[in-house]
């Protein structure tokens, strides 16, 4: 006599809600295949580095904010188009950067932020931009009325 198939849970399946909201800046965090830290070498930084100047020109966006970070990356962005879809930029952002290589990672961090040269804090405490330039003149008054 045959047994019953097993029944397997559910997988649980995260949902995503994106808003577009023209003249608003979003603060965009996201991570690479199941939060592996593929960005834990120079080269692979680098590569995320010119994947951001390459969506800033495909799809319009201004740069006010950004840190790379091992497993993921943060950046706040001002779309400038008023025809725009976040994850068309997550894409451009994601896609050119996994298309370059799979990547071997290990993880060290510096203690202080401004130290770290793949985040835009150094430029924030009076120092150089780092490797992405901050679009200074079109970030309000007061951040915090966003």
């Amino acid at each position: 006599m045959p047994k019953d198939p097993i029944e397997t849970p559910p997988r649980h399946r995260k949902t995503c809600r994106r808003y577009e909201d023209v003249g608003h800046a979003y603060a965009l965090t996201f991570s690479g295949f199941k939060h592996q830290p593929f960005l834990s070498r120079d080269q692979t930084r680098e590569w995320m580095i010119q994947a951001t100047d390459l969506a800033r020109t495909e799809q319009g966006l201004d740069l006010w904010a950004f840190v790379i970070m091992p497993a993921h990356v943060h950046l706040l962005i001002l779309p400038t188009s008023l025809d725009y879809w976040i994850s068309a930029i997550l894409s451009t952002l994601k896609q050119c950067v996994a298309k370059r290589a799979v990547l071997y990672v290990r993880r060290q961090l510096c203690g202080c932020p401004s130290n770290w040269p793949w985040s835009s804090a150094s430029f924030y405490e009076g120092h150089s931009s780092g490797p992405l330039k901050i679009d200074v003149n079109s970030l309000p008054d007061d951040p915090r009325s966003l």
